[in-house]
């Protein structure tokens, strides 16, 4: 990760500090606030030409709303500054003449690579302050500090959406050595990205820090906008100097519209830094870039599933932890498949940007146990990443992965990534392997 200079977004303004003024200017600043939300609110019913040209396009009004709406007014004007956040979002899709989710992807590449800032840190760190939580595993002060600065990063951008998280507070609030820790790791990536604090804001001190990791409480995956992450998604790699990422991904009605896959310690592109972020809007493609770019003005680079005509010829990717999934099925189905390379074992939703980067065709996951269910944030980045790369992801039954039914995907039992040309192949040996080893397909619990 290049230091601190080398990461920022184009044309980021940073807001000005609020001006100790009288009490006349804060008025005034609170009323330019209410006005702009109103105008926002109704700017999506008027016409999108409108929109554009009187609106967007004039620098006065760029001007006004930029210092009103994304700058920080005060504890006072808080909610105004909410109220215009959100209604600018809305009119700023309706007028952009690019894709669609051009505005979350953006943000959800930044927000990554912020946070990789300090999970880098802490990687190379002697000190990683790490915790086992209530199911055994491991959680460390990287997950908590990536977790704070995404979530902070969310809220100032799409307030009104909902997130799914990983982690939450309460071993940080009943341990403050625990606590300052995080906050010293947060600290310094925030002083590390200061170019992006005008995209993606900052934390103000430990209890916002806090509050930010506790964001992702959502359980319902069905209905609206909601973010799923995992901030450092393969600990147990992390902390042993093995393969992590961090893992973001948007649902929008139980659909994954966006995903981002960032993977710190993947070899970089064309023998570059190591490092890579892949991102995937559905119906758009998968691109991936450099992880220590600047990202506004790196040309991404599209990235396509390698196309295979026989499944035979695939390599295999797999989890290390023996826990996570079972080695043998996995084996026996590469050997029936006439597969006769080695799997590459890899910690991680590295695995689905190995495939998607063409570093490997198939990803196996069959589970250790049948009560285990998988975490939607887990799977959610990888799997618009592979899909939109050209490939397909489906359980060991074949059923579609069913993001739908909260934190879990309790409606799917395994995880098999692979190249469209091979599906039906792979899958009709991966569903008899299935059905003998593990049983037929539980009926839903729905």
């Amino acid at each position: 990760m290049k230091p601190s200079g080398s990461i920022r977004a184009a044309g980021t303004r940073t807001p000005r500090p609020p001006e100790e003024s009288s009490i006349s200017i804060n008025t005034i600043l609170f009323w330019a606030a209410v006005c702009l939300g109103i105008l926002f609110t109704i700017a999506p019913l008027l016409p999108l030409r409108f929109v554009d040209v009187f609106l967007l396009s004039t620098p006065l009004f760029r001007r006004v709303s930029t210092s009103v709406c994304s700058s920080g007014l005060g504890a006072g004007l808080r909610v105004a500054e909410r109220f215009c956040s959100a209604s600018h979002l809305q009119v700023r899709t309706m007028a952009s003449s690019g894709a669609p989710y051009a505005w979350e992807r953006r943000i959800a590449e930044l927000a990554v690579q912020r946070a990789a800032v300090l999970t880098k840190a802490v990687y190379t760190a002697r000190v990683k302050g790490t915790v086992t939580k209530s199911d055994k595993s491991p959680v460390t002060i990287a997950d908590f500090g990536a977790q704070a600065l995404v979530f902070g990063a969310l809220e100032r951008n799409f307030p009104a959406d909902n997130i799914i998280g990983e982690e939450d507070s309460g071993d940080l609030r009943t341990n403050s050595d625990l606590t300052s820790l995080v906050w010293d790791v947060v600290s310094t990536a925030l002083a590390e990205t200061q170019g992006l604090e005008g995209d993606l804001g900052t934390v103000s001190g430990q209890s916002q820090m806090l509050e930010f990791i506790d964001k992702g409480a959502c359980a319902n995956s069905a209905t609206g906008r909601v973010w799923a992450l995992d901030p450092v998604d393969g600990t147990k790699g992390f902390l042993r100097g093995g393969q992590y990422a961090i893992a973001l991904a948007l649902l929008v009605d139980g659909v994954v519209q966006v995903g981002v896959l960032g993977c710190p310690n993947l070899p970089g592109l064309d023998g570059g830094e190591e490092g890579v972020i892949l991102s995937a809007v559905r119906g758009q493609g998968t691109t991936v870039k450099p992880l220590s770019a600047d990202l506004d003005k790196t040309e991404p680079r599209k990235t396509t599933i390698n196309a295979i005509s026989s499944a035979s010829e695939a390599s295999f990717c797999e989890g290390v932890e023996s826990g996570h999934s079972a080695h043998d099925v996995q084996a026996r189905i590469a050997t029936t498949l006439g597969i006769t390379k080695p799997s590459v074992q890899l910690d991680s939703q590295a695995k689905y940007a190995s495939i998607a980067l063409g570093r490997g065709e198939l990803y196996l996951r069959l589970p250790v146990s049948m009560t285990y269910e998988e975490k939607i944030w887990d799977h959610a980045a990888g799997n618009i990443i592979v899909e939109e790369a050209g490939g397909v992801v489906a359980d060991m039954y074949g059923r579609p992965i069913d993001f739908t039914v909260g934190r879990t995907l309790k409606e799917n039992k395994g995880m098999i990534a692979m190249p469209k040309q091979v599906s039906e192949e792979v899958m009709k040996v991966v569903r008899e392997i299935a059905v003998e080893h593990y049983g037929p397909p539980p009926k839903s619990s729905l």
